[in-house]
Protein backbone atom coordinates (compact mmCIF):
# COMPACT_ATOMS: atom_id res chain seq x y z
CA UNK A 1 0.00 0.00 0.00
CA UNK A 2 1.16 3.55 -0.94
CA UNK A 3 1.82 6.39 1.64
CA UNK A 4 -0.63 8.30 -0.02
CA UNK A 5 -3.35 5.60 0.41
CA UNK A 6 -2.77 4.86 3.98
CA UNK A 7 -2.96 9.01 4.79
CA UNK A 8 -5.68 10.99 5.68
CA UNK A 9 -6.44 11.97 2.09
CA UNK A 10 -7.04 8.31 0.75
CA UNK A 11 -9.52 7.77 3.54
CA UNK A 12 -11.53 10.30 3.21
CA UNK A 13 -11.22 9.19 -0.87
CA UNK A 14 -12.26 5.77 0.04
CA UNK A 15 -15.20 6.92 2.73
CA UNK A 16 -16.57 9.41 -0.11
CA UNK A 17 -16.59 6.69 -2.69
CA UNK A 18 -17.79 4.01 -0.11
CA UNK A 19 -20.68 6.77 0.91
CA UNK A 20 -21.47 7.61 -2.98
CA UNK A 21 -22.00 4.15 -3.64
CA UNK A 22 -24.33 3.52 -0.48
CA UNK A 23 -26.50 6.44 -1.65
CA UNK A 24 -26.50 5.41 -5.28
CA UNK A 25 -27.79 2.01 -3.88
CA UNK A 26 -30.33 4.05 -1.43
CA UNK A 27 -32.00 6.00 -4.53
CA UNK A 28 -32.31 2.75 -6.61
CA UNK A 29 -34.02 0.69 -3.78
CA UNK A 30 -36.08 3.34 -2.87
CA UNK A 31 -36.94 4.44 -5.97
CA UNK A 32 -37.81 0.72 -6.74
CA UNK A 33 -40.31 -0.05 -3.74
CA UNK A 34 -41.78 3.87 -4.05
CA UNK A 35 -43.02 2.52 -7.35
CA UNK A 36 -44.35 -0.68 -6.58
CA UNK A 37 -47.62 0.46 -6.25
CA UNK A 38 -50.01 1.03 -3.13
CA UNK A 39 -49.53 -2.56 -2.40
CA UNK A 40 -46.12 -2.62 -0.45
CA UNK A 41 -45.24 -2.98 2.99
CA UNK A 42 -48.03 -0.44 3.98
CA UNK A 43 -51.24 -2.17 6.18
CA UNK A 44 -53.23 0.84 4.95
CA UNK A 45 -52.18 0.88 1.99
CA UNK A 46 -52.77 -3.11 1.49
CA UNK A 47 -56.30 -2.38 2.89
CA UNK A 48 -57.48 0.14 0.13
CA UNK A 49 -55.90 -2.09 -2.86
CA UNK A 50 -58.33 -4.97 -1.27
CA UNK A 51 -61.55 -3.17 -0.82
CA UNK A 52 -61.12 -1.02 -4.40
CA UNK A 53 -58.79 -3.41 -6.91
CA UNK A 54 -59.22 -1.22 -9.58
CA UNK A 55 -57.47 1.25 -8.08
CA UNK A 56 -54.29 2.12 -9.20
CA UNK A 57 -53.23 4.95 -6.83
CA UNK A 58 -54.67 6.48 -4.05
CA UNK A 59 -54.57 10.25 -3.47
CA UNK A 60 -54.72 11.92 -0.24
CA UNK A 61 -56.75 14.60 1.07
CA UNK A 62 -56.70 16.54 3.72
CA UNK A 63 -59.63 18.84 4.96
CA UNK A 64 -57.67 21.24 7.34
CA UNK A 65 -61.00 22.76 8.57
CA UNK A 66 -61.80 19.21 9.67
CA UNK A 67 -58.58 17.97 10.23
CA UNK A 68 -59.79 15.16 8.24
CA UNK A 69 -57.83 12.66 5.86
CA UNK A 70 -59.06 10.46 3.24
CA UNK A 71 -58.16 9.40 -0.03
CA UNK A 72 -59.48 9.42 -3.44
CA UNK A 73 -59.06 6.25 -5.66
CA UNK A 74 -58.26 6.50 -9.16
CA UNK A 75 -58.06 3.80 -12.29
CA UNK A 76 -54.92 3.55 -13.86
CA UNK A 77 -56.81 5.72 -16.65
CA UNK A 78 -57.02 7.93 -14.10
CA UNK A 79 -61.32 8.08 -13.00
CA UNK A 80 -62.36 8.64 -9.84
CA UNK A 81 -63.99 5.26 -8.43
CA UNK A 82 -64.19 6.15 -5.01
CA UNK A 83 -62.68 7.66 -1.72
CA UNK A 84 -60.81 5.44 1.03
CA UNK A 85 -60.49 6.17 4.69
CA UNK A 86 -59.07 4.34 8.10
CA UNK A 87 -60.25 5.21 10.87
CA UNK A 88 -59.29 3.71 14.85
CA UNK A 89 -61.67 3.32 17.66
CA UNK A 90 -61.62 1.20 20.78
CA UNK A 91 -63.11 -2.13 20.86
CA UNK A 92 -63.15 -4.38 23.83
CA UNK A 93 -59.75 -5.36 24.76
CA UNK A 94 -57.98 -2.38 22.16
CA UNK A 95 -57.86 -0.06 19.13
CA UNK A 96 -59.72 -1.55 16.12
CA UNK A 97 -57.83 0.10 13.49
CA UNK A 98 -59.91 -0.11 10.23
CA UNK A 99 -60.20 0.48 6.51
CA UNK A 100 -62.85 1.21 4.52
CA UNK A 101 -64.43 2.26 0.90
CA UNK A 102 -66.94 4.39 -0.50
CA UNK A 103 -68.66 4.64 -3.83
CA UNK A 104 -69.34 7.87 -5.92
CA UNK A 105 -72.65 7.73 -4.23
CA UNK A 106 -71.14 7.48 -0.43
CA UNK A 107 -72.16 3.71 0.40
CA UNK A 108 -69.75 0.97 1.59
CA UNK A 109 -68.15 -1.06 -1.04
CA UNK A 110 -66.03 -2.45 1.26
CA UNK A 111 -64.28 -3.18 4.78
CA UNK A 112 -60.95 -4.43 6.23
CA UNK A 113 -59.86 -4.38 9.56
CA UNK A 114 -56.16 -3.66 9.78
CA UNK A 115 -55.57 -4.28 13.81
CA UNK A 116 -57.45 -5.78 16.11
CA UNK A 117 -56.96 -7.31 19.90
CA UNK A 118 -60.43 -8.59 20.17
CA UNK A 119 -61.09 -12.10 22.16
CA UNK A 120 -60.16 -15.04 19.67
CA UNK A 121 -63.47 -17.08 18.79
CA UNK A 122 -65.47 -13.92 19.56
CA UNK A 123 -64.99 -10.48 18.99
CA UNK A 124 -62.03 -11.45 16.80
CA UNK A 125 -64.61 -12.73 14.31
CA UNK A 126 -64.85 -9.06 13.11
CA UNK A 127 -62.34 -9.31 10.26
CA UNK A 128 -64.57 -12.27 9.04
CA UNK A 129 -66.44 -11.79 5.42
CA UNK A 130 -69.58 -12.60 6.89
CA UNK A 131 -69.21 -10.08 8.86
CA UNK A 132 -67.69 -7.22 7.13
CA UNK A 133 -69.71 -8.38 3.96
CA UNK A 134 -72.68 -7.09 5.66
CA UNK A 135 -71.77 -3.41 5.39
CA UNK A 136 -71.61 -3.48 1.14
CA UNK A 137 -73.65 -0.69 -0.35
CA UNK A 138 -74.91 0.90 3.62
CA UNK A 139 -74.99 4.25 3.88
CA UNK A 140 -73.83 5.77 7.07
CA UNK A 141 -77.25 6.00 8.74
CA UNK A 142 -77.68 2.35 8.05
CA UNK A 143 -74.33 1.52 9.68
CA UNK A 144 -75.71 0.57 12.84
CA UNK A 145 -76.35 -2.59 15.14
CA UNK A 146 -80.04 -3.97 14.36
CA UNK A 147 -80.98 -4.07 17.66
CA UNK A 148 -80.23 -0.22 17.40
CA UNK A 149 -82.40 0.23 14.40
CA UNK A 150 -78.94 -0.33 11.43
CA UNK A 151 -78.52 -2.99 9.29
CA UNK A 152 -75.90 -5.11 10.69
CA UNK A 153 -76.01 -8.14 12.73
CA UNK A 154 -74.20 -8.54 15.19
CA UNK A 155 -71.80 -10.96 15.69
CA UNK A 156 -73.06 -13.76 18.50
CA UNK A 157 -71.26 -13.24 21.90
CA UNK A 158 -69.61 -10.29 20.78
CA UNK A 159 -71.62 -7.21 20.89
CA UNK A 160 -69.19 -4.91 22.00
CA UNK A 161 -67.02 -5.26 19.23
CA UNK A 162 -69.52 -5.87 16.65
CA UNK A 163 -71.21 -2.30 18.12
CA UNK A 164 -67.71 -0.27 18.43
CA UNK A 165 -66.66 -1.51 14.42
CA UNK A 166 -70.28 -0.25 13.45
CA UNK A 167 -69.23 3.22 15.83
CA UNK A 168 -65.70 3.57 13.94
CA UNK A 169 -67.60 3.10 10.81
CA UNK A 170 -70.89 5.40 10.71
CA UNK A 171 -68.61 8.15 12.55
CA UNK A 172 -65.84 8.49 10.23
CA UNK A 173 -68.49 8.15 7.36
CA UNK A 174 -70.70 11.37 9.03
CA UNK A 175 -67.05 13.46 9.35
CA UNK A 176 -65.82 12.71 5.51
CA UNK A 177 -69.65 12.51 3.38
CA UNK A 178 -70.33 16.18 3.98
CA UNK A 179 -67.05 17.39 2.61
CA UNK A 180 -67.42 14.95 -0.59
CA UNK A 181 -70.79 16.21 -0.79
CA UNK A 182 -69.81 19.83 -0.76
CA UNK A 183 -66.83 19.57 -3.38
CA UNK A 184 -69.51 18.54 -5.59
Amino acid sequence: MSKNAAGPIGIIGRLTVTLLISVTILTVYSNAVGNMGVSGGDPVAKAFSKIFPAASEFKPVYDEKNNTLYYEAYTAEGALIGYAFSQTGRGMWGDIQIAGGLDLNFKLIGLSVIKQSETPGLGARIVEPQFLDQFKGLAAEDVKLEKYGGKVDAISGASISSKAVTEIIRSEMKRITPMLEAKG
